[in-house]
């Protein structure tokens, strides 16, 4: 299973758009996800995302209620997830360099945090094979789709 999230809602008071931080409510709210799809996040065990601050905050939310999770269920963790940082996954990659990383990276339970418009143009992508409907997140959404490889219309949806 593959699971896309969009970042959390950022501030615009940088001095760079790779500084942007979190919002308060963007740090609620990403919170509110882990802990909503707990469930569908539970085997992640590598989260791959963009360099951007934003994008590092959201990726380490995420796996720390999931590490949380896993010690407070009893289950003995492998370790730590694996937050890996790839360049491949700012707003503007192209989509073959984005599923470049995909593939580098690939595990059967993957995490991919990541910005618009990539994230949009990366889910039409995998689940109709053509980037020319792209699909809307708002920050903090997330989507899963279920694929063996991450390849042209591999995906299939996987309902909330």
């Amino acid at each position: 299973m593959l699971t896309l999230m969009r970042h959390g809602e950022a501030s615009w008071a940088s001095a760079t758009d790779e500084q942007r931080e979190l919002t308060e409510q963007g740090i609620a709210f990403v919170n509110e996800q882990a802990k909503q799809y707990a469930n569908r996040l539970a085997p992640v065990t590598r989260i791959i995302a963009s360099p951007f601050y934003r994008t590092r905050q959201t990726a380490d939310l995420v796996a720390a209620h999931m590490n949380t999770l896993h010690a407070n269920s009893g289950a003995k963790a492998e370790g730590a997830i694996e937050i890996i940082l790839d360049d491949r996954l700012t707003p503007d990659t192209p989509i073959p360099d984005a599923v470049a990383a995909l593939e580098q990276y690939w595990k059967p339970e993957l995490l991919v945090v990541t910005h618009q418009p990539l994230i949009g143009l990366l889910t039409s992508y995998l689940l109709q094979g053509s980037i020319l409907y792209p699909e809307p997140f708002l920050p903090g959404q997330l989507i899963s789709m279920d694929m063996e490889w991450p390849g042209a219309a591999q995906g299939i949806r996987i309902p909330h």
